[in-house]
């Protein structure tokens, strides 16, 4: 919602397994992101589509290896039905935020935290109006294809709110992407090259499945002082 207003839905249990206190092998990880609940009612309009439990737990994994997820504040920004929220709730981030405009994903992302015991804050809510500090984003944002640039708005709101991004994007848009996070003053740490499978998801789709190559950036995000110095 544009208006900067939120729409909260907290998952809060008491966990029958504290998944956090044992370090899940990558391969655990994959197998409990393969539950990830479908899109009820994909929408085009919004690039829709489901990150594969294989890749998700890939990103995941590196994350935690260089330290961003345990222990830390996580956002997964345009989080649709919480694979990287899920992600990292289980391995062991302090607090987890996933952020969607689509309630209904939300609501699905929900019933699942819920069925894993994992207390995760759901904002149903533009990707805009995002405004709060974290340590780490991890995101796979719409490709800017059906609506040009429509990648551009999570790259701002990750480079702006967070230490560090971790960000999968359609490979094509690549000098796009580098060139706003260096105007941002993030900076780009490395990258990842994915070949995903692309599923007949939409009337459009003509394959039932294609593959495209998708590129994770990783940056360090723009200091708060750094950005203020800069709007000067």
């Amino acid at each position: 919602m544009g208006n900067g207003q939120h729409n909260i839905l907290e998952c809060k249990s008491s966990p029958v397994k504290d998944h956090s206190k044992t370090r899940l092998k990558k391969s655990q990880l994959e197998i409990l992101l393969s539950e990830c609940p479908k899109y009820v009612s994909p929408n085009a309009s919004l690039e829709q589509y489901r990150t594969s439990p294989d890749i998700a737990a890939e990103i995941l994994n590196t994350a935690y290896l260089c330290g961003d997820i345990r222990g830390k504040t996580v956002a997964d920004l345009g989080c649709g039905t919480g694979i990287f929220a899920i992600g990292a709730g289980l391995l062991g981030a302090k607090h987890v935020i996933g952020i969607d405009i689509d309630p209904v994903a939300l609501e699905e992302a929900a019933k699942w935290a819920r069925r894993l015991n994992l207390n995760i804050e759901f904002l149903n809510s533009d990707i805009s109006s995002f405004k709060r500090k974290v340590d780490t984003v991890i995101s796979n944002p719409p490709f800017g294809v059906h609506t040009r640039h429509a990648d551009q708005r999570f790259i701002y709101a990750g480079i702006l709110n967070a230490c560090k991004v971790y960000m999968l994007h359609y490979a094509p848009t690549e000098e796009f992407v580098r060139r706003v996070i260096r105007e941002l003053g993030g900076v780009i740490l490395g990258v990842k090259r994915y070949k995903c499978i692309l599923h007949h998801e939409y009337p459009f789709h003509k394959e039932e499945k294609r593959y495209i190559e998708m590129v994770l950036i990783i940056s360090k995000g723009c200091d708060k002082d750094e950005q203020g110095d800069r709007n000067r």
